[in-house]
């Protein structure tokens, strides 16, 4: 009995220690498929420091961040073709960005960014050319409450 509950604590441990220590930029969510569809809550994620250099913004709430790597599609007459995310959160006014590096904490190449106000969905693309690309989704650019929530992204190339 007493092993049976240490396992089951210690698997309770993992999970928990999973969600807490992921979606960085050592750790990102990945767009594996398309489409690509997954609801996340950002208070459940890391606050991370970081520093929007075009925008000259830092988030005051924890972030959710996804790499896309745009490859080549050999059965498509245009092999690159762009990402259309739309992100709708469900309680809270979170902002999008697309952008192509970062270094240390400075986040920088933002080519797309969208914050539509509390509950509207906001819309970027990832351009259609080869290469590594970052999806940030963090709280509002007006740092109004609440700086974290519940939101749904769907993710796909057409």
């Amino acid at each position: 009995m007493r092993t049976s509950v240490f396992y089951l604590l210690l698997a309770l441990a993992l999970i928990g220690a999973r969600v807490a220590h992921g979606q960085t930029f050592s750790a990102p969510w990945t767009f594996n498929k398309n489409p690509y569809v997954q609801t996340a809550n950002t208070c459940d994620l890391p606050y991370q420091y970081m520093y929007f250099s075009e925008f000259g913004y830092v988030p005051s709430g924890p972030s959710a961040v996804y790499r896309v790597y745009n490859l080549p599609r050999f059965n498509l007459p245009s092999r690159f073709l762009p990402w259309h995310v739309t992100m709708t959160p469900y309680a809270a006014d979170l902002s999008i960005f697309v952008c192509t590096a970062h270094s240390g904490n400075s986040v920088f190449g933002c080519v797309d960014a969208s914050d539509n106000g509390y509950g509207l969905a906001n819309q970027v693309t990832v351009p259609g050319y080869a290469g590594q690309y970052y999806v940030i989704v963090t709280s509002n650019m007006f740092g109004e409450y609440p700086q974290c929530g519940a939101y749904m992204l769907s993710a796909a190339y057409y």
